[in-house]
């Protein structure tokens, strides 16, 4: 009896473990995985750099030359980013403005030379020589010919593949930053021939030129129309001038006033950062002129003209403000100001850099 009982005992208990560990495996095979989501990318570049974009390129790991700007003279209107890869090649990708006249953050797609997300214009993006005859590369049939994605696949030369993102666009602090996760683009008469560019990531402040009249912002990302592409014979940076659709207009010798062979020097030797002062002394003087739509003339500095630079390089980035208290202009003479003008404060915010 006391052995039947025994292994009547051992069955029970084996029965249970047997439960148990059933249960288990069936609480173990419902058991959802939980995944982690990847956490969000972020770009590790100075803006203020003049080398702010980095890609992976030809095999090798770039840290190069970028600059972004808005195109209000091509149709349609874009914005546009340039990036120097190395000595020999470029890219520029125009990206489409949206309502507010920005760019969108999100996902651009161009695969196969056809848009996918983001409504990219296929078209705007280009791939292009740096350099002339002296540098060939086997690419190019010729220089300049640059090689851009076309809206017919059919009769294209090139494929084109491209994903980028728009990371984020601040208009307060102008700052745009985002990644090139591929750029393919491979000849289609011969395959062994492409350009394959990978993990792109990007941090730039855009060009852009700010006015504030009394405080009070006048003028939002003004457009350089005569853009300051080389050095002038003063020193200085030439063709420096703003226009507006509705007339206004930022020009004047400022380039003359502020990149004067002085002050570059001065900027320059204190790697551009601080405070210089150009004094008013005659209205035939060479200073900023604005034109206003708040005053109904022209405006310049009745007072000493303030440079802030936060950034300097000779001839690639300037960074920085312009501030002075102007008067309008007697337009009948043009050598007074005008009866009775009033005084207006001018603050001019500043960032323009181009590709060396």
């Amino acid at each position: 009896m006391k052995t039947t009982k025994y292994i009547t005992l051992f069955i029970l208990a084996l029965s249970g473990i047997f439960t148990a560990c059933k249960k288990m495996n069936m609480e173990k095979s419902f058991e959802f995985p939980i995944y982690e989501p990847a956490p969000p990318r972020t770009v590790d570049i100075n803006p203020d750099s003049t080398l702010a974009f980095k890609l992976h390129f030809h095999d090798s790991t770039y840290n190069t030359q970028m600059m972004a700007e808005k195109l209000n003279w091509t149709l349609p209107p874009s914005f546009s980013l340039q990036a120097k890869l190395n000595d020999r090649e470029s890219l520029e990708i125009q990206l489409p403005l949206n309502d507010s006249g920005y760019i969108s953050a999100g996902k651009y797609i161009v695969r196969n030379n056809r848009a996918e997300t983001g409504i990219l214009t296929p078209q705007l993006v280009e791939f292009f020589r740096w350099g002339g005859s002296s540098q060939p590369y086997s690419f190019f049939a010729g220089y300049p010919n640059p090689i851009n994605v076309v809206s017919d696949n059919d009769t294209a030369k090139y494929s084109f593949t491209l994903v980028m993102e728009i990371d984020s666009m601040n208009r307060k602090t102008h700052l745009i930053t985002g990644f090139i996760d591929t750029l393919l683009i491979v000849d289609k008469a011969d395959t062994s021939r492409k350009v394959l560019i990978t993990d792109g990531e990007f941090a730039i402040l855009y060009n852009h030129f700010e006015i504030e009249v009394n405080g009070i912002l006048e003028t939002s990302d003004g457009q350089w129309v005569i853009r300051p592409y080389g050095q002038a014979f003063d020193g200085g940076w030439a063709g420096t001038m703003f226009s507006y659709s509705d007339g206004r207009q930022f020009s004047g010798g400022w380039h003359t006033a502020i990149w004067s062979p002085e002050n570059v020097t001065a900027f320059n030797t204190n790697k551009g950062k601080g405070r210089y002062l150009w004094p008013f002394t005659s209205i035939n003087t060479d200073f900023p002129i604005y034109y206003s739509t708040v005053a109904g003339g022209f405006i310049i500095p009745s007072d000493t003209t303030i440079i802030t630079l936060d950034n300097f390089y000779t001839n690639q980035f300037a960074k920085g403000s312009i501030e002075y208290k102007g008067k309008e202009v007697d337009l009948n003479t043009y050598t007074d100001f005008a009866p009775a003008s009033p005084e207006y404060k001018i603050k001019v915010f500043f960032a323009y850099r181009i590709l060396l």
